[in-house]
């Protein structure tokens, strides 16, 4: 049994072997319709994989990109989404666990912008279900339960209405609908998070034209009260929250829409901001997220450029301070300008792979992550990156006691081993490595990846 185990595991690790040490594989293109603007994942189809939606402005659809389980996909399928669709999400928002669409519509050149329902029959088809009247320019959607009643809301900003709009869950996926003045001009995306510490949800908006951030408070109950505006040094797009200097409070990035910069915003834990960092990206960076990309337990940045059709990769050491890794080039030629980025784990091995949506050229780019980067031994993928015990019990039970294998083989490779075998000889390396006073794990092998 050890010896089948141990050559499966050799299989493998040639089977996933990568080019060269880098953060990413090589890009893959998925076409879409017409003016793709940004992504939504999730499991559509209740098959256990992370499934892709795209929003085409352009084509009045959402493209439909089922996972084949290993992270690829087969030609999207399209669902009618209502007139030029830009924001999309992904959520439960009738309770039946599987997962609905919302997307917003801006008709063009005129009519009423909306927020289209297309609830999910359970196996990945969608149904229309209703359509709630948006102030003008609701271009970004998000969700999340901004009253605490189990329900999952959406919140969206309208730029020409210089507004912040909340969709309450009434159930059964109906809503109350409330708007909120940000006092500022050019209200575009939005973000929610707790600010300034009091348990609830508050909301930030980012204003292009006021080249500022609103701050709206939550008093408890889902009703909100502008509070303040925060200051930024370009024109702000789209603003993200995370704890990037591990003091427990929210602090803020936000991309300079028309610069080549990303600002770091450091929350007091009073909802009191200060600018710390400004970060080089690509030119006119757009709609970035926050997330461990490299798991060592500290969230980073993923930029999309638009005008320079690349993304940028900004890894946090811990403290708040960002370092510039290198991100990739969207392949093929002509307006191929990357709008909107997700990450999620599309093939299982315990890495977040990227998604982009490249707006000028009716494609998505899928990257996947490379699942071992730096150093070996967090060989039970958690996502704190570290190596402690658990990676030991992990590799015994794994090579000796039927376990699973490890999500990535690479980084059970410990000792280094250029043949890419994942054995008994990791284990005692590991053990002295932790407990021993042995030298610690190496670096991840490329040719095993």
């Amino acid at each position: 049994m050890y010896r089948t185990i141990l050559i499966a595991v050799i299989l493998a690790c040639l089977a996933t072997a990568a080019q060269g040490q880098s953060m990413f594989e090589e890009p893959a293109l998925y076409g879409v319709q017409h003016r793709p603007w940004s992504a939504a994942t999730g499991d559509i189809d209740g098959d256990g994989d992370i499934d892709v939606c795209i929003a085409n402005a352009g084509d009045n659809t959402v493209s439909i990109l089922s996972n084949d389980g290993s992270g690829l996909f087969p030609p999207a399928t399209q669902i009618p989404a209502g007139p030029n669709p830009h924001g999309i999400v992904l959520v439960d928002l009738d309770a039946d666990s599987d997962l609905d669409l919302a997307v917003t519509n801006i008709p063009y050149p005129s009519g009423p912008d909306a927020i289209t329902i297309l609830l999910n029959d359970g196996a990945g088809v969608f149904n229309f279900h209703g359509e709630y009247v948006a102030n003008d320019d609701a271009v970004y959607l998000i969700s999340d339960d901004i009253n605490e009643d189990g329900l999952p809301d959406l919140v969206f900003a309208s730029t020409q209405a210089n507004t912040v709009t909340v969709m309450t869950n009434t159930g059964g996926a109906m809503f109350d609908t409330t708007s909120y003045a940000t006092e500022a001009v050019g209200a575009h995306g939005v973000v929610c998070a707790d600010f300034d510490g009091d348990d609830d949800l508050d909301i930030v908006s980012a204003n292009f034209e006021s080249r500022n951030l609103s701050l709206l408070l939550n008093d408890g109950t889902g009703a909100f009260t502008f509070d303040s505006h925060i200051p930024v040094q370009n024109k702000p797009t789209i603003p993200v929250a995370a704890d990037f200097n591990a003091d427990g409070h929210q602090d803020i990035a936000a991309n300079h829409w028309d610069g080549t910069q990303v600002e770091i915003l450091q929350n007091d834990g009073l909802a009191v901001f200060t600018s710390v960092d400004m970060i080089t990206t690509g030119t006119e960076p757009e709609e970035l997220v926050a997330s461990d990309i490299d798991r060592n337990g500290h969230p980073d940045l993923v930029v999309p450029n638009f005008k320079s059709h690349t993304i940028s990769v900004l890894l946090n050491d811990g403290s708040g301070q960002m370092s510039v890794e290198d991100g990739f080039v969207i392949p093929g030629s002509g307006a191929r300008g990357p709008r909107s980025v997700r990450l999620a784990d599309l093939n299982s091995d315990g890495s977040p792979d990227v998604i982009t949506v490249n707006h000028g050229a009716n494609h998505v780019c899928i990257v996947h992550s490379l699942c071992c980067f730096g150093s070996t031994g967090n060989i039970d993928g958690d996502n704190a990156g570290s190596v402690d015990l658990a990676d030991v019990i992990y590799l015994v039970n794994s090579l000796f006691l039927g376990g699973e294998a490890p999500p990535c083989l690479a980084a059970a490779n410990v000792n280094g081993d250029l043949n890419c075998d994942v054995d008994l000889s990791d284990v005692i390396y590991l053990v002295s490595s932790l407990f021993l006073g042995g030298d610690p794990p190496l670096e991840c092998i490329a040719d095993c990846l």
